[in-house]
C-alpha cells in the first residue's frame, strides 16, 4: 500500500473523530487524493511549518479540547524508520501514532508499542478502527509548548496564521476603525466597506492604506468579523474607545436641560498618545496577548543581556515557530520553507538567508511599534527601508526588568 492511501485513511479517521488537522502535503502527484481530501474537509489544512524535532508531521492537530497529536504515515517499507520518527513526536505532542497497512504494521506491534508509540493499521476501506492501539500518553515533552504555540497561531478565531502587523509607524492607528465603529451608535458593528471608507475620510496617513489599521485592529482583537460580515468592537476594543473618548472628550452645558453632556467624538481627532501611560499600557496588553509577540518577550527574556542581535532574534523565532516569522517578516514562504529543510546550513548563512527574505519595511515599522509600546527600547537599530540586512549591523535592545516581568507571566 502506497504512503499517500494510509496518510489519506488516517486524515479520513482523525476527521471522524473532529480533530483538528495539519497535514503535510506531500512533494509529488501521488499525494494529489490527500491534497484533494484536505481542501473537502473542514478542519483541515495543508501543513508548510509545524514541525516536531526538526521534522514535519504528517498530521500534526489537535483532538477534543487540548489533547495534541501527532501521526507518522508508511507504506510497505520504511516501517522501522517510522517508529523512530513518530517517537520522536511525542516531544512536541500528547499523543504519537504509527499508520501503515495492518499486515505490514502487525510485525512491528511489539517495538511501536515499546516506543510509547500508537498504532493505527489500514485496510482496503480506510482504517480498522476497532484495532486502533493508543500510544503512552506524554504530558512532560520538551516541545509541547513550542508545538501548542504554533497551533494556536493557525486555529486562532482571527483568521488562521493571520497576525498581521500592517507596516504602521504608529500603532494606536488600530483605535481609528475602533472609532469608526463606536460612532455608529449602540450596535458598535459597522460594514467593512463603511469602516474603510470612514478611514479614508480620516486625517491619519495611513487613512489612503484602511486595510491596514483594520487588520492591525482584528490582530489586536479590538474588532472582530460577525456573522452578517460586519465589524463589531470586542470587549476590548469597547475599553480602547472608552480610553479615547476619557482623552479626547470636550465637556458642553446645554442650558436649555441644564446638564452637562459629553460631545460626539470625530474620527480625525486620534493623535499621537505615546506621551500617554495608559494609553500605552493599553496597546502593550493587546500587543502581548498575541502568540507572536509573546514567543519574541519569551526569547528576550531568556537572554542574559539586553542586546541581541537581529538576525538572531528572527533565528530564534524562526526555529521555535516559523509560523511566527512568517507572519511577521516574510516575503517569500516558499523560500522559507527549503530553508527550514535545509540542513546542511551552517547557523550564519541560516540567520543570512532569514534576511535575505525579510521584508525589510516590516521589519522597520515593527521596530516603531515595539519601542512605542515600551517593549524594545529608543536605542535599538532601525534599517534604512532601502538597505540589505546584513549580519552584524542591527541590534534590538530592552529593559531587562520590564521584559523579564513579561516574559515570566
Amino acid at each position: 500500500m502506497d504512503e499517500s492511501n494510509v496518510l489519506d485513511a488516517a486524515v479520513r479517521y482523525f476527521d471522524s473523530k473532529d480533530a483538528v488537522q495539519f497535514v503535510d502535503p506531500g512533494s509529488d502527484e501521488s499525494y494529489n487524493m490527500v491534497r484533494s481530501t484536505v481542501s473537502k474537509l473542514h478542519n483541515c489544512e495543508l501543513n508548510d511549518s509545524i514541525r516536531i524535532s526538526g521534522r514535519t508531521p504528517d498530521i500534526v492537530g489537535i483532538l477534543g479540547r487540548n489533547e495534541l497529536i501527532a501521526v507518522e504515515a508508511k507504506g510497505d517499507k520504511s516501517l522501522r524508520k517510522g517508529i523512530g520518527q513518530a517517537t520522536d513526536y511525542r516531544r512536541g505532542v500528547h499523543k504519537s501514532y504509527l499508520a501503515a497497512e495492518a499486515s505490514k504494521l502487525s510485525v512491528y506491534d511489539d517495538a511501536v508499542h515499546a516506543a510509547g508509540v500508537g498504532t493505527i493499521p489500514v485496510g482496503e476501506n480506510g482504517v480498522i478502527a476497532d484495532e486502533v492501539q493508543p500510544p503512552n500518553p506524554q504530558i512532560a515533552g520538551t516541545e509541547l509548548d513550542s508545538t501548542r504555540r504554533a497551533l494556536a497561531l493557525k486555529t486562532n478565531q482571527f483568521e488562521s496564521g493571520h497576525f498581521v502587523f500592517p507596516p504602521m509607524y504608529r500603532p494606536e492607528n488600530a483605535l481609528l476603525p475602533v472609532l469608526a465603529i463606536a460612532l455608529e451608535g449602540e450596535s458598535h458593528q459597522l460594514s467593512i466597506k463603511a469602516c474603510k471608507e470612514a478611514i479614508r475620510n480620516a486625517d491619519p496617513e495611513y487613512s489612503k492604506a484602511p486595510r491596514n489599521p483594520i487588520q492591525l485592529a482584528r490582530t489586536l482583537q479590538l474588532v472582530e468579523q460577525n456573522a452578517q460580515k460586519s465589524l463589531q468592537l470586542t470587549d476590548y476594543g469597547l475599553c480602547g474607545y472608552n480610553l479615547v473618548a476619557g482623552l479626547q472628550a470636550s465637556v458642553v452645558v446645554d442650558t436649555d436641560r441644564s446638564q452637562t453632556e459629553i460631545s460626539e467624538l470625530v474620527i480625525n481627532d486620534i493623535d499621537d498618545y505615546r506621551d500617554n501611560d495608559a494609553l500605552v499600557a493599553f496597546l502593550r496588553d493587546r500587543y502581548l496577548a498575541t502568540p507572536p509577540i509573546r514567543l519574541l518577550v519569551r526569547i528576550l527574556a531568556d537572554q542574559e543581556h539586553n542586546r541581541m542581535e537581529v538576525s538572531q532574534v528572527l533565528s530564534a523565532i524562526t526555529r521555535e515557530s516559523p509560523d511566527v516569522f512568517s507572519a511577521l517578516f516574510c516575503s517569500n514562504n516558499e523560500k522559507l520553507r527549503r530553508q527550514i529543510n535545509n540542513t546542511s546550513l551552517s547557523d550564519r548563512e541560516f540567520r543570512q538567508r532569514l534576511l535575505d527574505i525579510t521584508m525589510v519595511t516590516y521589519l522597520y515599522n515593527f521596530v516603531n511599534q515595539l519601542q512605542v509600546i515600551g517593549v524594545l527600547s529608543e536605542d535599538s537599530d532601525k534599517t534604512d527601508t532601502n538597505s540589505d540586512l546584513q549580519i552584524g549591523e542591527l541590534y534590538w535592545e530592552w529593559d531587562p526588568n520590564q521584559i523579564g516581568v513579561i516574559g515570566a507571566i
